[in-house]
């Protein structure tokens, strides 16, 4: 647990109907804890109202509209806000829990729905970050406490560093995707504002999240299609990444919130810095998806197949390295080379100043991540059973069309 005892302060969860947001939630409901509030852009879902009951607030806004940031904070009397920069999108969140039976989508329409996460990305972590701080700063708001999510992968830069720790990229170099900038941003604006108006803020850099998430869903949908696909790796894959499941990330938030109390021991340490999470259990980096398929397949991991990475993993010369070149030009090839080398994190400080370590085991992560997709084709499979059923009995007051024609 994230601390025995329940605190007095008023939480609010921003992003609270995201995945990362229902893990800080869950663990903060566990510890007792009776104020916490939810804000994003959708309705709770229903099976999120059932499992939170009447023990948390949700309320509904865009995060880029200032005044409707202002009101929920002062209607929650938000002491402590933990920001997942990330909001629900419809796209997400009909994956995540769908109501209704819809066929798998296609490749392009998963194309389309990633380009939608991430202009929402965007525009959450870069304006929707600077307008919640706005907020927060306000000369009569109630929040001492802000703890946002980054990510770890923010710190590459093109050069290969096992066990990177914080002090071995003190400033957050250019986004080495274009993807991260967001992130980068959002940090950046976060650790810029601690110690304005009393204000105490701290930032999580996970390594590669995974979990009950919609990208492991279509990342395991993709395997169910095409089970070969789970073997492919690029290079030999002896390179090795850390990885974080979504619990310890949440765990990791809340530890930091709890450390930027004013009165915490480790308050000095803990406010305006940013601290590397992981499972502390890197992996060959290709293994991950091979694992949940093989979990929620129930069968035995398939030999990896391997690609040649010559064309990807050339490192910058000296020269290049001198003239700030890194090397690899196109985005896809970076996100290629990037996949190729060691992505392995020192979380020494997390460790030193949170109190942080694991509360879910790595191996655990995939059972409970495989366990999880399984409900969710068990679900889809039922709902396709009542669209069925609903479209082929003409009795079945739901079934308008049919009706409409027997009347007719």
């Amino acid at each position: 647990m994230s601390q025995e005892k329940a605190t007095r302060e008023s939480y609010l969860i921003v992003g609270g109907g995201t995945s990362l947001g229902e893990a800080i939630v869950r663990l903060l409901l566990r510890r007792g804890e009776t104020r916490i509030s939810i804000f994003d852009a959708l309705p709770l879902a229903a099976d999120q109202v059932g499992e939170f009951g009447d023990y948390v607030r949700a309320f509904v806004g865009e995060i880029i509209a200032p005044k409707v940031v202002s009101d929920t904070i002062q209607s929650c009397q938000a002491t402590c806000i933990i920001f997942t920069g990330m909001i629900s999108t419809p796209v997400v969140r009909n994956i995540t829990y769908p109501s209704v039976y819809k066929t798998p989508p296609t490749k392009t329409q998963r194309e389309q729905a990633t380009k939608e996460i991430q202009t929402v990305y965007r525009r959450t972590s870069i304006d929707g970050t600077r307008n919640l701080v706005s907020a927060v700063l306000e000369q009569n708001s109630t929040v001492k406490q802000l703890v946002f999510f980054g990510s770890a992968i923010s710190m590459f830069d093109g050069i290969e560093r096992p066990n990177l720790c914080e002090a071995d990229v003190p400033s957050l170099p250019k986004p080495w995707i274009a993807s991260l900038e967001p992130a980068s941003i959002g940090e950046r604006v976060v650790l810029g504002t601690n110690g304005q108006n009393g204000l105490a803020t701290a930032v999580i850099r996970p390594a590669r999240l995974f979990g009950p998430t919609h990208y492991e869903y279509m990342s395991l949908l993709r395997c169910q299609e095409a089970p070969e696909l789970s073997a492919v790796c690029l290079g030999d894959n002896t390179n090795l990444s850390d990885t974080t499941f979504l619990d310890n990330a949440a765990h990791a938030g809340i530890l930091a919130a709890d450390r930027l109390a004013p009165g915490h021991l480790q308050h000095a340490a803990t406010a305006g810095r940013a601290f590397l999470v992981s499972d502390d259990d890197p992996r060959p980096t290709w293994d991950l998806d091979r694992d949940l398929w093989a979990a929620a397949s129930h069968t035995t991991p398939p030999t990896p197949v391997r690609v040649p990475h010559d064309n990807y993993v050339k490192k910058p010369g000296p020269l290049a390295r001198l003239l700030g070149r890194t090397g690899l030009r196109t985005e896809e090839k970076r996100l290629r080379y990037w996949n190729c080398v060691t992505h392995t994190y020192d979380i020494s400080l997390a460790r030193d100043v949170l109190g942080y370590t694991p509360i879910v085991s790595h191996d655990e992560g995939i059972r409970r991540t495989a366990e999880w997709w399984l409900e969710k084709q068990r679900k889809l499979s039922a709902l396709n059973n009542e669209t069925q059923a609903t479209t082929d009995n003409p009795y079945n007051p739901k079934s308008t069309s049919e009706l409409t024609r027997c009347a007719g």
